[in-house]
């Protein structure tokens, strides 16, 4: 079988990668895009390949145990020789960011409170989801202008953009917090542009700044 023979030599040429949030590792071969004339790509993206019977996803983030880098797996294109998967393509997004979701939620106060009170209400931060991205700004026209039949390394975003696993609870008008003094208003969601992977739009934002200790759904 060809794709066992190809995963063998895996380990011996390729680099280890941990799938983050487990400690399951596997060995990936990669090297720079061949488009290196554009910065963000060639400082933010590497092309790979995957043994055919590999566990890692689209979707999924990835630690190179050798640099403590993240990447997240975008496309994922399987290679088939004589009717069989031998390897899988891929192109990962190297992680330059780690934020916070938040939703704005709002309390309030029941009728055992003083009546000056009881009209009163809370509305503060609580933390919805978090994780490592891929944050960009503009490089050119915006991500609806992407043809299908697009080379997929020739990226169109539009100003402040980030990439990130489907699965992390993310909603138009969160918050993404960074830190205190860099955080913004979750604009479009886009989950069907890539298999696993979320498009998001991020705008500034000049809401409040009263975040809550208790999760999301604790009031």
């Amino acid at each position: 079988m060809v794709g066992a023979d190809i995963a063998e030599v895996f380990e011996e040429v390729g680099a280890k990668f941990y799938i983050e949030g487990t400690d399951k590792y596997e060995y990936l071969d990669y090297g720079m895009n061949t488009q290196v004339s554009n910065p963000f790509i060639r400082e933010h993206m590497i092309e790979g390949t995957l043994p055919y019977n590999t566990e890692i996803q689209p979707g999924d983030i990835l630690r190179l145990d050798a640099q403590e880098i993240r990447y997240l797996v975008v496309n994922y294109i399987p290679e088939i020789f004589e009717n069989e998967i031998v390897s899988i393509s891929t192109t990962l997004y190297k992680c330059n960011v780690y934020g916070k979701f938040y939703e704005e939620v709002s309390q309030e106060f029941g009728a055992h409170l003083p009546v000056r009170e009881r009209i009163s209400r809370l509305v503060s931060w609580q933390l919805a989801d978090e994780s490592y991205v891929v944050f960009t700004s503009a490089l050119r026209g915006n991500t609806s202008e992407m043809l299908g039949t697009q080379d997929f390394g020739d990226i169109i975003t539009k100003h402040n953009i980030i990439y990130l696993p489907s699965s992390i609870d993310v909603k138009p008008k969160q918050r993404f917090y960074i830190d205190e003094n860099e955080y913004y208003t979750v604009g479009n969601v886009e989950k069907r542009r890539f298999n696993n992977v979320a498009v998001v739009a991020l705008t500034e934002d000049t809401r409040h700044n009263n975040y809550s200790s208790l999760p999301v759904g604790s009031l």
